[in-house]
């Protein structure tokens, strides 16, 4: 009966899950086809109506700063008594407006008389003013040549006359409609002022074609004095017309309603026909050719059709009325810049839900009983740890790599959270979950490398800051003294006010834990050093810090109660690391080490003796280092003064105390304010009159704690 509830159950599953995917697969299939060669079409002009409008927005923005000019500069002359032409402050004008517009390659003033002022951009970007006065004695022509800086480096002066503003299509045309008027196309005037001194073109120079929008200056109600004209150059109008941005492959162009060529992207026409400008032949994309023929054909402002198999869709929309040019907007564009991706993912789809849709039904059989007990526990276990209940846990076992590589990820991930509840520091729980060992209370004994630091004079400096100034200060000092223990595979154990208490060789092992305890010491004074110069500056008390360091055998592990506890070090070890931070202020040094950690270096660092000290409460004597740097830093004077300075300690040990007198004082001699030197210096002239009993030791007792 089992065996029988459990086929059925295999069968059952197979059944409705194939038949489920079978219907769902279907479904989708059609839908999404049937969705999809609606929308597609509709999707893509929604598109390119986007990008029309924001081309032809783009493009009015083009035009616009030149309506806006001419009107400036007409407003300009109607109110102020400028004489033309010979205005230095409408020169400066021209040219100010040349500097700013680059879409501007020619701004200037012609007026009735035939006097006419302009400032020309040249082809290596300096400007040209050019001055054409007729009503002088002696009618002439002038040309100021200026560099990149706008310094007029030549100026040319010809009475050989052979332009006149007044029979150009910009001044007849803003004088016959006596409004602000945009040309047709037309050749410019105008070529290479490099080229000339005596004319605005040379013959012999190539034609420009472009537009040129003008505006009547009116000095009475009815009487125009002048015309101001800007020129907008097709082959830059072109070039703006390539920076559009028309799917991967599409075009932006400009035409006419009689079908003419106007602009095309970074296409550049050279020609000395004026009517070239307006062939469709210049077109150097064949499938613009063939989209220009589709359109001409239809008066729908949308288009689409076919070149070479590849399908295109395409838009045309006028430009504003007031531009009175009758031009419009051509877009095209491969309907596959915007659709293509969609047409792709869909077929995509389709071949992989038929695909799927085999291979899942083939499978289901043998997938639903292998697969379904082993996911049902682990859906459980899931469940729990999304309730937080990560202690009820159950292994879940699995001949299937996938799933069983789940349950061991599961178990993990249970036992880091389990870790991130208990502790707060992250990167202590990193550890700690990398090292493999479960979180429980208990410490094993270990040598490690502890370290204690602390602020000199800190609570006569926290009086002088605001409780939340000296927060913010101190976190900054934190977190730079925890990064570099950090860098160095240290940890931060905890901060007790100012002072921070760190330790190396756990929970990772580390076998030169007392060398990246130095190592740290010394980089942490450095960086301390250049956070105090900032301080002084800022008029600040620095914070000069004192550390201490001792490597020893101590307990460490999880020290608390079993809802929260401290991954921590406790022994003798860490109280004396506590004790040689304090012995700082004795001898006026940064950095004290025990003689554990000096001997498990004292080949890469520079230590010297300071004194061997028995402290309150302790018979035993402890020899006291200062670090003094790495071999590599610390200078040669600096080692000469320590080979001295250790050589009468020796003397000093072995009671040989006026040899020893005599190596202090040549130290106090290169280095008068040493109080290590001086401390000794005064032991030794106090033993030499009055010697030490026979057991004396060396040892110094102190009654106070330090």
């Amino acid at each position: 009966m089992s065996e029988t509830r459990n086929r059925s159950f295999k069968i059952d599953l197979v059944t409705y899950i194939s038949g489920l995917l079978l219907l769902t697969v279907l479904i989708i299939i059609f839908y999404t086809y049937k969705k999809n060669s609606e929308n597609t079409i509709s999707l893509s002009k929604d598109l390119v109506n986007n990008v029309v409008h924001h081309a032809l927005e783009k493009t009015n923005n083009y035009f616009k700063p030149a309506i806006e000019l001419t009107q400036v500069t007409t407003s300009l002359l109607e109110n102020e008594e400028i004489q033309l032409p010979n205005s230095k402050m409408l020169e400066n004008h021209l040219i100010e407006i040349l500097k700013i517009h680059p879409q501007i390659n020619m701004y200037y003033v012609g007026n009735e008389k035939g006097n006419f002022i302009m400032a020309y951009r040249s082809r290596n970007g300096s400007i040209t003013s050019q001055i054409i006065n007729r009503t002088a004695d002696k009618p002439y022509v002038e040309m100021k040549f200026r560099d990149s800086e706008m310094n007029i480096i030549e100026t040319k002066r010809s009475e050989k006359i052979d332009f006149d503003p007044r029979g150009r299509p910009w001044y007849k045309g803003a004088e016959k409609n006596k409004k602000v008027f945009w040309t047709g196309i037309y050749p410019f005037f105008t070529s290479d002022l490099e080229d000339t001194t005596t004319s605005i073109i040379s013959n012999n120079s190539e034609t420009k074609f472009g537009l040129t929008i003008s505006s009547p200056i009116y000095k009475n109600e009815n009487e125009i004095w002048g015309v101001v004209g800007g020129d907008i150059s097709i082959n830059q109008l072109s070039q703006f017309l390539g920076t559009l941005k028309i799917g991967s492959n599409g075009k932006a162009f400009i035409s006419n309603n009689a079908n003419h060529l106007i602009a095309y992207p970074n296409l550049k026409y050279k020609s000395k026909n004026e009517s070239d400008i307006m062939e469709i032949n210049l077109i150097p994309d064949e499938w613009i050719k063939a989209g220009i023929q589709h359109y001409t054909t239809r008066s729908s402002e949308d288009f689409n059709f076919k070149y070479n198999s590849l399908e295109y869709i395409g838009k045309k929309i006028n430009f504003p009325v007031d531009f009175g040019n009758n031009w419009f907007l051509v877009v095209m564009v491969p309907i596959d810049d915007f659709i293509g991706e969609i047409k792709n993912t869909h077929k995509f789809n389709l071949i992989t839900s038929l695909v799927m849709l085999g291979i899942a039904i083939f499978l289901a059989a043998w997938m639903s009983k292998r697969f379904s007990r082993p996911i049902e526990l682990l859906t459980l276990e899931m469940n729990k740890i999304r309730d937080f209940k990560l202690d009820e846990a159950e292994v879940v076992e699995s001949p299937i790599k996938e799933i069983q590589q789940m349950s061991t990820a599961l178990n993990s991930m249970r036992n880091g959270l389990k870790a991130f509840n208990k502790y707060v520091p992250a990167t202590l729980v990193r550890q700690l979950i990398k090292s493999g060992h479960e979180v429980k209370l208990g410490g094993v004994e270990k040598n490690l490398t502890l370290f204690f630091s602390d602020i000199k004079d800190f609570t006569s400096i926290s009086e002088k800051i605001a409780p939340m100034s000296l927060m913010l200060e101190l976190s900054d000092y934190f977190d730079k003294i925890a990064n570099i223990i950090n860098d160095h595979q240290g940890t931060v154990d905890k901060y007790i006010g100012d002072a921070v208490m760190a330790f190396w060789g756990a929970p990772i092992e580390l076998v030169d834990h007392a060398y990246k305890g130095c190592l740290s010491a010394l980089l942490c004074q450095k960086k301390i050093n250049i956070i105090n110069d900032v301080r002084i500056s800022e008029g600040k008390e620095p914070f000069k810090t004192r550390i201490g360091l001792h490597t020893g055998n101590v307990v460490v592990g999880n020290i608390g109660s079993h809802d929260r506890f401290n991954y921590t070090v406790l022994g003798d070890g860490v109280n004396l690391a506590s004790r040689l931070e304090g012995l700082n202020k004795l001898y006026n040094t940064e950095i004290i080490v025990s003689m554990g950690t000096q001997k498990a270096v004292f080949d890469k660092f520079i230590f010297r003796p300071l004194d061997i000290i028995a402290v309150k409460g302790k018979s035993e004597g402890v020899k006291l280092f200062e670090l003094i740097g790495t071999n590599e830093d610390v200078s040669q004077e600096t080692k000469d003064f320590v080979l001295i300075y250790n050589e009468g300690f020796e003397f000093y040990l072995n009671r040989e105390f006026e040899q020893a007198r005599i190596k202090f004082e040549v130290c106090l001699n290169s280095k008068f304010d040493d109080i290590p030197t001086k401390k000794l210096l005064e032991r030794c002239i106090g033993y030499i009159k009055s010697p030490p009993e026979k057991s004396w030791s060396g040892i110094t007792r102190l009654d106070i704690k330090y």
